[in-house]
């Protein structure tokens, strides 16, 4: 039986991750069996997942073999990575500026 809170529903697992609602997840399981890779020789596959509605940022699918619930948490795409990557160098020129210009001059003084 599953917690009030959870639902059920079909994700797909694709060459791009485990697609779930236009999300995509990963995990270490399907990452060692290759699935992403499988997935570009046999096409895409469905997958029963456990979810809770008000929080999409992991799911869970059942390992039958294992008798298992197993986590997949969300792959940040490309595109959100990249803005993430150019406010941290923002952030890491900031600093660098800040150590290199401002701190001699308060040690001077």
């Amino acid at each position: 039986m599953i917690h009030k809170k959870y639902s059920i529903g079909i994700a797909k697992v694709t060459s791009k991750g485990i697609n779930f609602r236009g999300i995509h997840y990963s995990n270490t399981q399907a990452i060692k069996e290759r699935w992403f890779e499988i997935v570009e020789w046999t096409g895409d596959w469905p997958i029963a997942v456990i979810f809770n509605p008000k929080n999409l940022s992991r799911i869970y699918f059942v390992d039958e073999k294992k008798n298992n619930i197993i986590l997949c948490e969300t792959i940040i795409p490309k595109s959100e990575y990249d803005k993430y990557k150019e406010k941290l160098e923002e952030y890491f020129n900031a600093y660098k500026n800040f150590k290199e210009n401002v701190l001699p001059v308060k040690r001077r003084g």
